[in-house]
Formats: C-alpha cells, sequence, structure tokens
C-alpha cells in the first residue's frame, strides 16, 4: 500500500504491478546474508532514453529525477509512519 501511494502522487493513475529486474542490484549481497531485499521505484522513461541505459549517452529526464526524489520522500516517509 505504502508503494502504491508513493507512485500516485508522482505518476496518478499509474498500474502498479510486480516486475523482475535484469539488471544487477546489491540485493544479492543482502538476501545472501539471509536480509530481505526487494526493489522498488518509479522512473518514466520515454524513447529514445529507455533505449540509452548503461551506454556512454546514459540520461534520465529532469522530471523523472525530481518524481524520484519525491516517490522516496513519500514512501520512506510513510513507511516510517509519518505523512507521506
Amino acid at each position: 500500500e505504502s508503494l502504491r501511494n508513493a507512485i500516485e502522487v508522482v505518476q496518478p493513475g499509474a498500474i502498479v504491478k510486480p516486475s523482475m529486474s535484469s539488471g544487477g542490484t546489491d540485493g544479492r549481497e543482502f538476501r545472501s546474508a539471509g536480509i530481505p531485499t526487494y526493489g522498488a521505484g518509479a522512473i518514466t522513461l520515454v524513447r529514445p532514453d529507455d533505449f540509452r541505459a548503461h551506454g556512454i549517452d546514459e540520461r534520465l529526464p529532469i522530471k523523472s529525477y525530481f518524481d524520484q526524489l519525491i516517490f522516496w520522500d513519500v514512501l520512506l516517509k510513510d513507511l516510517a509512519g509519518g505523512q507521506g
């Protein structure tokens, strides 16, 4: 519910669904240590930026960057029991 609320703030009406990332994260190390690990995010990419991931011209739209700051602020405050 917290994740859904945070996404709704930056992407109203977005469909929230689980997915699996083919990219590497530090989650593997945490899981190996017995720490339950989840990934989350609400980055919005549009063509051609979505094809530039990990390339020499990788970039993130400015709005998406600031939306991520808002997303994490709302999510973490909600999970901590505060106002999001």
